[in-house]
């Protein structure tokens, strides 16, 4: 467009004019992609990976998923599942600095862009989803509570709570 308004002797203003509307837009995809990439992908990573940690955890306190990952081939789909969403936030983030940086960025820049992206997207995840795993169960973490259960406790009958221990 900027090419044919100066082949078709268009003012310089003109031509400005397009450029600052072409920026604007570039601005505004890139903040939509910026939002998509902090929100919607992140939330679907966390969890896709806390739902694979469901399957393989002894002491889940979240029942449902059993009957769905029975097959072994509907857990490895959900593994694809999340590596694809971990490709897709490593290929976005390049996205976002390749339009912020219009387009130069060399190779080992952007390998060095893709790792960071990789490991800061690996680290946001593990996060939440240590958060998450003492109310979850994850990693098998409350088997102690299993073995309390197993044993109920009592309570004695022959002592006086009242009396015993808050004393006049």
């Amino acid at each position: 467009k900027m090419k044919q308004l100066l082949t078709a002797g268009a003012a310089w203003k003109d031509c400005e004019e397009q450029k600052e509307i072409v920026e604007a837009i570039r601005g505004k995809i890139l903040l939509f992609k910026l939002l998509e990439l902090t929100t919607e992908v992140f939330i679907q990573l966390t969890i896709t990976w806390i739902m694979i940690l469901l399957i393989t955890t002894e002491t889940k306190t979240v029942r449902g998923f059993e009957i769905i990952f029975q097959d072994s081939k509907a857990t490895w789909r959900l593994v694809v599942s999340a590596t694809c969403s971990l490709t897709t936030v490593m290929t976005t983030y390049l996205r976002i600095k390749l339009m912020s940086k219009n387009s130069f960025i060399q190779a080992k820049g952007k390998l060095i862009l893709a790792g960071k992206s990789f490991l800061g997207a690996v680290t946001k995840v593990a996060c939440v989803i240590m958060y998450f795993s003492s109310f979850m169960g994850l990693f098998s973490v409350l088997g102690h509570l299993e073995e309390e259960n197993k044993a109920p406790f009592q309570v004695p009958e022959d002592v006086d709570w009242l009396n015993d221990f808050f004393p006049d």
